[in-house]
């Protein structure tokens, strides 16, 4: 089997390009919250306030806060907020 010239070529520069290119690196995602800050997030229809225990993406989870009848002893489910659909955000020091 023989190549012709242009053959050769384009064999050449498809490799040329191939060891250019560099693998795709995934994006480190940052946020601007840290853990321990009080945040008040404002939503149409509410305003929650909490401290910071965990941040993925857009949404932020909450430490469970103290609660308000020392009778109820019910156990406590983590709340996670999407920060993306909030109207206002106060971030309070620790």
């Amino acid at each position: 089997m023989r190549l012709t010239p242009r053959a050769v070529v384009l064999v050449f520069i498809g490799i040329a390009v191939a060891m250019l290119l560099r693998p795709v690196e995934a994006q480190t995602e940052t946020s601007p919250y840290q853990l321990g800050q009080r945040l008040q997030m404002s939503y149409t229809d509410r305003t929650v306030e909490c401290t910071l225990a965990e941040v993925r993406g857009a949404f932020v989870r909450c430490e469970p806060g103290k609660p308000l009848d020392a009778f109820i002893r019910s156990p406590v489910t983590p709340t996670w907020y999407n920060t993306a659909s909030t109207v206002f955000i106060s971030v309070r020091e620790k």
